[in-house]
């Protein structure tokens, strides 16, 4: 049974585009509906997916009815089969989860998992966007090998969602201009001074100040605010342990000892370079 699943998976894929900025090299793929549901069998028992009420009945088909849509299968090096999970666990889950499963002899296996969604697929790249919950602030976009499940890069670490769009074009890109801090100043999640939270963040904070910047310090500037008297910058090589909210939980998920962090700035207190 195993060996007819691998010839079928083999024969029965259609390679199309996953999206118009992504590099194909990695092919989402469709298969055959019966495989699909045998793949998804497999699955079922991996994690805690909510069933209906009266799941009993039918277990199988109540995990299809409400999941099957959230699952994305992917022919990567022509070799490897993954099957990637990009949804919520459960409808009343405030945050969704990206779980990866690599195909092996037919079974998959988990290799990834990490709350948040799908941001995009850049070849064998999985950027996975992590954003807050409840009172937090703290947004990460984390680069994953979609082969391995493995970290592959720095996180890119922001405040607001409201810079989103602005973040993703950043990452995708090598031409910002460069900038250094012509005084020592303050990083901040939003262009304006006099901005605040709603409810205070880390210690009572009611500021909207990530932190300091000491003078010299380079970036590259990302965007102008409206008003063009602040600039989204992007500043690389960020100590995780010296992080703004970043507490020990929000360490493993950006994984690595630094990353890349982007904030607000004083066009005042920037040179170009």
């Amino acid at each position: 049974m195993i060996k007819t699943l691998i010839t079928l998976l083999s024969l029965t894929f259609i390679p199309h585009s996953i999206g118009q900025n992504s590099i194909l090299q990695t092919n989402k793929i469709e298969i055959d509906s019966i495989l699909r549901t045998e793949y998804l069998t497999r699955i079922l028992p991996l994690d805690d997916f909510c069933l209906f009420v009266d799941s009993e009945k039918d277990t199988i088909k109540s995990f299809i009815d409400i999941h099957s849509r959230n699952f994305s299968f992917f022919s990567v090096n022509k070799q490897d089969t993954v099957i990637i999970f990009d949804g919520k666990l459960c409808g009343g889950h405030e945050s969704g989860i990206v779980k990866l499963y690599k195909v092996d002899k037919g079974q998959p296996h988990e290799v990834l998992s990490r709350p948040g969604e799908i941001s995009e697929i850049l070849g064998s790249e999985l950027l996975i966007y992590t954003y807050p919950c409840c009172a937090e602030v703290l947004n990460i976009i984390t680069p994953f090998s979609i082969s391995t499940g493995e970290q592959i890069g720095l996180s890119h670490v922001f405040y607001s969602r409201e810079d989103y769009y602005g973040i993703i074009r950043s990452i995708n890109q090598d031409n910002q201009n460069g900038f250094k801090v012509n005084k020592d100043s303050k990083i901040r999640y939003s262009g304006s001074e006099f901005d605040k939270p709603m409810i205070s963040y880390c210690d009572g904070n009611i500021r909207n100040i990530i932190g300091s910047l000491p003078m010299n310090q380079k970036g590259k500037i990302v965007k102008e605010s409206n008003c063009k008297n602040w600039v989204l910058v992007r500043i690389d090589s960020m100590q995780t342990s010296k992080g703004y909210c970043i507490g020990e939980y929000y360490q493993r998920l950006i994984g690595y000892e630094e990353y890349i962090l982007y904030g607000w700035i004083s066009k005042n207190d920037v040179e170009t370079e």
